[in-house]
């Protein structure tokens, strides 16, 4: 362990509340796979930590590299509240420069940190500015009893009507062996053809870790003979729910199997006072299947720097 990485954890034990999951120490434990992490940190004259981004730590064909884990949407820096984060980003990528990687990779989402403005100066630094989109849904002020048939009005016809098909046929249960569920996405994918781009080792540390902790869940769609029609693994913070893993056969696509997982799933964080957040694609099938369970769009800015030579940094939403 780095002296560091040690600090950070402390830092993830002071913050919690404020540093994003997916940047959390417990988080890069799970998706390390006892491989190396390690974290970049500002100080102020007094030595108080102000700004903190962590990286992973890999190596390919005997060359170092800090790339996004799998399962990790995004690895995002941390500031304390009232700092420029404009200057602390600045601090923290020259910070980076200081490591000797082939590559680097760091997503974030970029519409929390800077306005117009800030991202005018980011591109007059040579960033390379997109925009990506997203589709969250926020808590309504609604009571429990209402909060059911709130979140089905505000789907699309064919998207409630699976719901509602699948409601009288299939029942949503928890899944407390990650490995046993590793099982249904490998046999999942299978019939299209497929394998999962991560291995069980990785899947079942990530989902250990997020359930003892109360961050994660797994849930299957049911049928009255037992099958597993569909499964869904999220993940959770205080204010917000993330659609992680969505998995079903080929043969339950039109059963409302998923739709009702995704249903259960958004009444569960919007219970809990937690947004709903797709995670956003740039598939447009994809988008579109989203957009169709009632989310609100939701832009961010996506920015790429690459450094001459080699060493490559980029910055996503």
């Amino acid at each position: 362990m780095s002296l560091e990485q040690d600090t950070y954890r402390h830092l993830c034990e002071e913050c919690q509340a404020s540093i994003p999951l997916m940047s959390q120490a417990w988080w890069l434990d799970a998706v390390s796979l006892g491989k190396k992490w390690d974290a970049v940190l500002l100080r102020d004259r007094s030595g108080d930590i102000y700004a903190a981004l962590p990286f992973h730590l890999t190596s390919r064909l005997g060359i170092s590299a800090a790339l996004l884990p799998q399962l990790t949407q995004t690895i995002s820096p941390w500031f304390r509240h009232g700092i420029d984060s404009s200057t602390a980003l600045r601090g923290l990528i020259d910070r980076l420069k200081s490591y000797s990687f082939s590559h680097l990779t760091v997503r974030f989402q970029l519409a929390a940190y800077f306005d117009e403005a800030q991202c005018s100066e980011l591109s007059a630094a040579s960033f390379a500015l997109k925009t990506r989109h997203s589709y969250v849904i926020s808590p309504p002020s609604k009571s429990p009893s209402e909060l059911p048939s709130w979140i089905l009005s505000n789907m699309c016809e064919s998207k409630r009507r699976s719901v509602r098909h699948a409601q009288s046929s299939l029942t949503v249960s928890p899944v407390f062996d990650p490995s046993a569920f590793y099982d249904f996405i490998v046999s999942n994918l299978s019939s299209r053809g497929r394998s999962p781009l991560y291995g069980r080792e990785l899947f079942c540390s990530l989902a250990s870790a997020a359930i003892s902790r109360g961050a994660g869940r797994l849930s299957v769609a049911v049928s009255p003979s037992g099958d597993w029609r569909a499964g869904l693994f999220s993940v959770s913070d205080a204010s917000r729910t993330y659609y992680l893993v969505p998995t079903y056969p080929a043969s339950s696509m039109r059963s409302g199997a998923m739709e009702l997982l995704t249903f259960d799933s958004i009444l569960s964080a919007l219970s809990a006072n937690r947004c709903f957040d797709f995670e956003g694609s740039d598939e447009p099938s994809i988008a579109e299947a989203y957009r169709r369970y009632g989310g609100s769009p939701v832009t961010y800015t996506s920015a790429e720097w690459f450094l001459a030579g080699s060493l490559g940094c980029r910055v996503f939403s």
